[in-house]
């Protein structure tokens, strides 16, 4: 399903509505509520980054699998490294996710560090509910909207992946994406996805690198019933696009799957990070 007509939340809506369907035969009691166009008119504007990420070859798509255990050690490491140990802030278990793949990501392939490149971070959010008035969890549409961090200083980037920096900048981009700002999207101004303390007049002069973490974790996934009973495992299929994470809960809730999309030369570097697999356990299906 094109990510132009849906997003995570309507792909959900889709399989659960498809599996009623399918179990009970009647098709009166379900169906979404399509509003995509009526929230977010379309409208004749050209966005100045590449709306699309960059094609490449040799994709390879590698599951990782953190356990709660060890996102809460993570968690810890982030708190220990941000130096407000009397009031402990500890960051969500996606920014600490989010962040610490970023790192391994950026110390395993050698990203040099200065200002040869412009590092997006995006992280998609569900709008539904930033909307004014509120849509209900089963509206249909792409509905969903980046937060985007800028991550171009030296400080950003470091070997041991627990700078509290990066949790610092991924907060702020998140906490801009508003009811406020949503409604300034819907006019047509794209500027408020930036943290515009960020950018300089160099920022998309740069080559434009981006890295994208989003989450499916706490979506009813696995209640899709068909007929046949719940899933037993459910997967992601391949993604043709490199430098892309998605996250899913366990089946059993005992942890969460992160599905990382590289280029095979960059996977081989990333996989074989040993701090990376501290924390994580690499699976081969």
């Amino acid at each position: 399903m094109s990510h132009k007509v849906a997003d995570g939340s309507s792909i959900t809506t889709f399989i659960k509505n498809w599996a009623e369907t399918a179990r009970n035969g009647n098709i009166n009691n379900v169906g979404p509520k399509i509003v995509g166009t009526t929230v977010f008119p379309p409208m004749d504007k050209a966005f100045d980054i590449p709306s699309e990420y960059p094609p490449a070859k040799n994709i390879m798509t590698k599951r990782f699998v953190f356990s709660n255990a060890n996102i809460s050690a993570l968690q810890e490491k982030y708190v220990a490294t941000s130096g407000t140990e009397s009031s402990k802030t500890y960051p969500s278990r996606f920014k600490t996710l989010s962040s610490f793949l970023w790192s391994r990501f950026a110390a395993s392939t050698d990203i040099k560090k200065g200002p040869k490149a412009s590092y997006f971070l995006s992280s998609p959010m569900n709008l539904r509910k930033m909307i004014d008035p509120p849509l209900p969890d089963d509206s249909f549409g792409n509905l969903s909207g980046a937060a985007i961090t800028i991550i171009s200083s030296e400080d950003d980037i470091e070997e041991e992946g627990y700078n509290y920096g990066i949790v610092n900048k991924l907060t702020r981009a998140i906490c801009k994406i508003n009811k406020d700002s949503v409604k300034k999207l819907q006019d047509g101004k794209f500027d408020i996805l930036f943290d515009l303390e960020e950018v300089d007049e160099n920022t998309f002069k740069r080559e434009v690198i981006h890295f994208a973490c989003s989450s499916f974790s706490r979506y009813p996934i696995y209640e899709a019933d068909f007929g046949w009973g719940k899933p037993v495992w459910v997967a992601f299929g391949g993604v043709p696009k490199m430098n892309i994470i998605f996250f899913l809960d366990t089946k059993n809730g005992d942890g969460i799957e992160a599905w990382v999309n590289l280029t095979e030369e960059d996977m081989a570097k990333f996989e074989s990070d040993k701090e990376l697999l501290t924390y994580a356990s690499p699976t081969s299906n």
